[in-house]
């Protein structure tokens, strides 16, 4: 594809799709790596989910740049736009998931009678991709999630930390203990390896699956330009 080999500036989607495969591919490649690379779980979902994030936002780019829709009274060829409860908002100020997606699937089915004339079946998404897309967006909305520390939100210690609390009624564990001054144990952690594998997952396969669509939308549209 022609995009492959021109500066960000050049593509017709600006740049999206393919800062998106970047992202993509590091955490790929960081995921290879044995052992050690257990402890960049959130690094992976994080690059993962802004991949996704990117993928949205290029085929929306690429969709009114294709079929020369305007975002509201703004030129197609403009500055990217995403229409949310009725406002246009600027597409790199807007970070979730979840508006994205509604935006570029309603904006999809009310087109789909243009889409139609072109080989790629555009009615049907990857089955389970919505409800991937719904799951990522209650988790992480603002894009923050796996980048910070968040006390607003009291799923974070479950759902984001490798150590979590332990119920010493199990047996046996092998847990990380706290004692005070009488070395009376105050608290007990464990370790659990496998905290983010689903939500890994479930990024990881979302993120294949929007790379289809934005590749088969940027070829046919667009030419692969």
């Amino acid at each position: 594809m022609l995009f492959t080999f021109l500066p960000y500036d050049r593509h017709c989607d600006d740049g999206l799709g393919a800062m998106g495969d970047e992202f993509e591919a590091a955490a790929r490649t960081i995921g290879a790596v044995p052992g050690p690379g257990k402890k960049f779980d959130l690094a992976r979902c994080f690059l993962f989910r802004h991949a996704i994030e990117l993928y949205l936002k290029s085929a929306i780019v690429i969709l009114h740049r294709g079929l020369k829709i305007p975002y509201g009274d703004k030129p197609c060829d403009g500055v990217g736009h995403v229409k949310i409860e009725s406002k246009w908002r600027p597409i790199h100020k807007t970070h979730s998931i979840g508006d994205l997606w509604t935006y570029l699937r309603d904006a999809m089915r009310v087109h789909a009678a243009k889409l139609a004339g072109y080989g790629t079946d555009f009615e049907s998404f990857p089955e389970g991709l919505e409800e991937a897309l719904v799951k990522i967006d209650e988790l992480d909305r603002r894009g923050t999630f796996f980048r910070y520390p968040d006390g607003s939100r009291p799923d974070c210690k479950t759902e984001k930390s490798a150590w979590g609390e332990v119920d010493l009624t199990e047996s046996p564990v092998k847990m990380f203990l706290l004692t005070d001054a009488a070395n009376n144990v105050t608290d007990e952690f464990q370790h659990h390896a496998d905290t983010l594998e689903d939500t890994i997952r479930v990024l990881e396969k979302t993120a294949h699956d929007l790379t289809g669509l934005h590749v088969a939308l940027r070829c046919e549209l667009l030419g692969g330009a």
